[in-house]
């Protein structure tokens, strides 16, 4: 029973991981776009 919960909270930490990194991408890329389009 440990064991699994320890892999589920593992999986968890590294799924929030990806999400945040997921994140900041899209929003360094929103961020480009409105760059362009101002100067545009």
């Amino acid at each position: 029973m440990g064991q699994d919960n320890k892999r589920n909270w593992v999986m968890d930490k590294t799924m929030i991981k990806i999400l945040m990194s997921v994140a900041l991408l899209s929003s360094l890329q929103a961020a480009e776009l409105d760059e362009k389009i101002k100067k545009t």
